[in-house]
C-alpha cells in the first residue's frame, strides 16, 4: 500500500493444494496479481506427454478459480507444443505468461562424489531461445500478455525483448552481479534509443518485430546451423 508501483507476489510450491491455499492467502494481502512458478519434472516413464498437459491445466483451472487478481504462470520450456499450451493458458483466463521459467541444475562434486546445487546467474548469450518464443507467439495473443525472463543483462536485450512482443521483463542475475543501479541504466539505454529512433511510446514500437509482423515470418524458426558456421569463417 506504501508503494506507486505494482507489487506481483510470486508464488513456488510443489503440491496443487499448497499453490491454491498460498493464492488464497496471498490475496489477502492484496497484491496486484499473483505469479505462479509451475515446475513439473516429468521424470516418471510411465506418465504420458499429455497427461504432463492435462495437470498443467487442471491447476490452472484451480487457481483461476481460487483468486479474482491477474494471474501469471510462469513456465518452463520443457513441453512438446509449447504454443499450443500458451494459447490455452489465454483461453483459460490467465492473464500472462512468462517465459521461461530458469530453475536450478544440480550438480556433482567430483571430489566428494555428492549431489550439489550451484547458483549460476545467466548471461546475456541465453536470451536467444526466449527471443524466438516470443517473437513467435506475442501476436498471436489477445488477452495474454508475455513477459521475457533469463539474459536481460543490457537496454539492447531489454529493447530486442520489446521488439519481439515482450510486455515486460524479468531480471535477476543483473541485479546481483551489479546492484540496483543496473535498473536506472536499463531504462536510460531504453529512453536514449527511444529518442534517437524517434519512438514517445512503448506502443510504437513493442511486437514490431514479431513473427506475424515481419516481411519473412521463417526467420524466427529456421535454425542456420552451416550459415553460421560459415559466417564464423
Amino acid at each position: 500500500q506504501k508503494l506507486s508501483i505494482p507489487v506481483i507476489a510470486s508464488i513456488n510450491c510443489i503440491h496443487p493444494e499448497a499453490w491454491i491455499e498460498y493464492a488464497e492467502r496471498f490475496e489477502a494481502c492484496k497484491p496486484d496479481a499473483l505469479e505462479l512458478n509451475y515446475y513439473p519434472i516429468a521424470s516418471d516413464a510411465s506418465v504420458k506427454g499429455e497427461e504432463v498437459d492435462k495437470a498443467l491445466f487442471s491447476f490452472v483451472k484451480k487457481a483461476r478459480k481460487a483468486t479474482a487478481l491477474p494471474l501469471i504462470i510462469k513456465l518452463g520450456n520443457n513441453y512438446s507444443s509449447l504454443s499450443y499450451n500458451i494459447k490455452k493458458l489465454e483461453a483459460e483466463g490467465i492473464d500472462g505468461v512468462v517465459l521461461f521459467n530458469r530453475f536450478y541444475r544440480p550438480d556433482i562434486d567430483i571430489e566428494t562424489e555428492e549431489i550439489t546445487s550451484r547458483l549460476t546467474l545467466s548471461t546475456e548469450n541465453e536470451i536467444g531461445h526466449i527471443l524466438r518464443w516470443v517473437a513467435l507467439m506475442s501476436a498471436e495473443l489477445k488477452n495474454l500478455d508475455i513477459i521475457a525472463n533469463t539474459g536481460v543483462h543490457t537496454s539492447a536485450s531489454l529493447i530486442k525483448m520489446l521488439l519481439a512482443g515482450a510486455k515486460a521483463v524479468e531480471i535477476c542475475s543483473v541485479l546481483m552481479q551489479d546492484g540496483l543501479d543496473s535498473i536506472s541504466k536499463l531504462i536510460e539505454g531504453l529512453e536514449a534509443w527511444m529518442t534517437k529512433k524517434g519512438y514517445s511510446n512503448l506502443n510504437d514500437f513493442v511486437g514490431k518485430l514479431a513473427q506475424e509482423r515481419i516481411s519473412d515470418p521463417m526467420l524466427w524458426e529456421r535454425t542456420q546451423f552451416m550459415k553460421s558456421i560459415m559466417k564464423g569463417n
